[in-house]
């Protein structure tokens, strides 16, 4: 049974805290808060100790009980949690994004390096019986070989959120915007299907055009898209927003067919996708006993139990985490240099 401790208190921990309950290979039982009122009400929420309700995140990283903690604060904290985490040998999951940059996450892979750590980044997708589903037919060549891939995350966020909540992760200018946010999404889809292409080698490679983007009064990005051309001549299309809803799919193109992906990010316990090729369509059911968030955390404590130290394709990687923050890191820049 590995025994998690959860950093941050916002909806996202209190999602994660919710999933511990389901799993048999996991159990919480610690909280870290700056916020008091919150640190008290989750500890209630979820019968957590007093003793293990710590009012900052050093201390719960000193605390010996715990064997992993789940990071779900501010992207902009995620690189000096880590950091400390790694110090105080405590195998971690850090929600997406890992870091603000390729740079920061760079020097944790380092420091990983020197310690017999886990580590992963919770793209929950990527452990979702779907991907792997996704992955099958692509491989049994149904669709022939992957040309090209729409893929695309977006969401509506109200104007006067800026005005209201200028303190927002959302809005801020270091760690906000909405590549960072949803773009991370796409990009990792799209460096998923250009490793299944090609494997995984030591360096990516990809090329940014067409990149367009707006820049919203917080002085961050509100939507942005690109196309991205990898070594392989596989084309990703990416568009992400905070000011629309979008279809929120993903449509993969192969030379003799297509698939339609209507829920990649999120996939419910019934989920479906549609296979299309010259001479057949059908829709494909995925059953699964759980939801992603779930699948995470019970893949990611057996992996932890095992002493593995990181998740290997299709989950996400060191290397997948490395690559998919310089590819954010170039379509930021060039989204920026757009407006």
């Amino acid at each position: 049974m590995i025994k998690w401790g959860i950093i941050g208190s916002g909806t996202i921990a209190d999602k994660f805290a919710e999933t511990l309950t389901e799993i048999e290979n996991a159990e919480l039982i610690a909280i870290s808060s700056s916020k008091i009122k919150k640190l008290d009400h989750f500890g209630k929420k979820y019968k957590i100790k007093d003793i293990y309700r710590f009012n900052n995140f050093q201390k719960i990283l000193e605390c010996d009980d715990i064997d992993a903690v789940y990071i779900a604060t501010v992207n902009t904290s995620h690189y000096k949690i880590m950091q400390k985490a790694i110090e105080f040998e405590k195998n971690i999951l850090c929600e997406k994004p890992v870091t603000i940059n390729s740079y920061e996450f760079e020097k944790i892979v380092l420091k990983l390096k020197e310690k017999k750590l886990f580590f992963s980044e919770a793209m929950s997708y990527r452990f979702h019986p779907q991907t792997k589903v996704i992955i099958e037919i692509i491989r049994a060549g149904e669709i022939g070989n992957i040309i090209s891939a729409d893929i695309e995350f977006g969401f509506a966020i109200s104007k006067l959120l800026q005005f209201i909540s200028p303190n927002n992760r959302l809005f801020d200018e270091l760690g906000g915007g909405t590549i960072l946010d949803t773009g991370c999404y796409c990009t990792s889809f799209a460096l998923l299907l250009a490793n299944l292409i090609d494997p995984p080698s030591d360096s990516i490679k990809f090329n940014f055009s067409d990149v367009s983007a707006t820049i919203n009064r917080r002085n961050v990005e509100d939507f942005a898209k690109a196309k991205v051309i990898f070594k392989n001549n596989f084309v990703a299309n990416l568009q992400t927003s905070f000011k629309k809803k979008m279809q929120n799919n993903v449509i993969i193109y192969g030379t003799i067919g297509k698939i339609i992906i209507p829920n990649p990010w999120f996939p419910e316990k019934n989920s479906f996708i549609e296979v299309q090729n010259k001479f057949k369509k059908y829709i494909k059911e995925i059953k699964s006993y759980c939801s992603p968030r779930a699948f995470t955390i019970e893949t990611i404590s057996n992996l932890i139990k095992n002493n593995q130290r990181e998740a290997l394709f299709p989950l996400m990687s060191w290397k997948d985490s490395l690559d998919n923050m310089k590819m954010i890191d170039e379509w930021k820049k060039l989204a920026n240099e757009y407006k």
